[in-house]
């Protein structure tokens, strides 16, 4: 029986190292993904774990573009901006304070999602089809851009 319980923490002991080593893989290819100066658009977003829906018209769209220090973009209706600060390693982001311009117009529904949910990105990750999905503190996604 000892040696059942020695097999059996060894092989979780063995397990944890490969999803650790599986993950800090992963982290490593996020860095070298994010794109200075490239306009992401959105492709869908979330609030309480469901997709939101959102009108598909190009002309309002949210985007977003990063900088080494700067977030900005179109939110829909106005255009926003505000301080950001990225770490390639971990993926974490701090985004804010975020400002936007003040015109009213159709889609501000859209556009109000659209910054509450960058007010409560945390992490980048990059999936494999090089989409930009924003989470939030506990890993939830927020949004998809491409």
């Amino acid at each position: 029986m000892k040696n059942i319980s020695k097999l059996a923490t060894a092989a979780a002991a063995a397990a944890a190292l490969l999803f650790a080593a599986c993950n800090s893989g992963s982290r490593a290819e996020n860095a070298a993904k994010m794109e200075y100066g490239k306009q992401y658009r959105l492709v869908s977003m979330y609030q309480n774990g469901q997709e939101l829906e959102f009108s598909g018209d190009t002309a309002s769209v949210p985007d977003m573009v990063f900088d080494s220090s700067k977030v900005s973009g179109f939110a829909g209706v106005n255009r926003y901006f505000g301080k950001m600060e990225y770490d390639s390693k971990t993926g974490a982001i701090k985004l804010g304070p975020v400002a936007s311009t003040m015109m009213a117009g159709p889609g501000m529904e859209t556009e109000s999602s659209f910054l509450e949910n960058l007010n409560n990105a945390r992490f980048i990750e990059f999936a494999k089809d090089s989409s930009l999905v924003i989470l939030d503190s506990l890993k939830n996604r927020l949004m998809v851009l491409k």
